[in-house]
């Protein structure tokens, strides 16, 4: 991600603000573990990758495991205002 200044910058914007935050999605059975995957955006994922992904999740979440969920929130202004 160190390209995201760059292209701002090439659009005349700079970055004021830059936080990462992780939280926690509990998956305490397969409904869940379907609905996570599926609120992936995963474009060009192969049906044998995604039915592994599915399956890997329902495993987790017979664990009642705790998926780590990182996001990046940046904010941008017009450079020189």
């Amino acid at each position: 991600m160190a390209r995201i200044p760059v292209l701002l910058a090439n659009h005349g914007l700079r970055i004021t603000a830059d936080s990462r935050r992780r939280f926690g999605y509990r998956m305490p059975g397969p409904a869940r573990a379907d609905q996570f995957l599926f609120s992936l955006y995963l474009p060009g994922t192969s049906a044998v990758r995604y039915r592994i992904a599915l399956g890997y999740l329902r495993f987790l979440a017979l664990l009642c495991y705790e998926m780590p969920v990182p996001l990046r929130r940046i904010t941008a202004e017009r450079a020189g205002g």
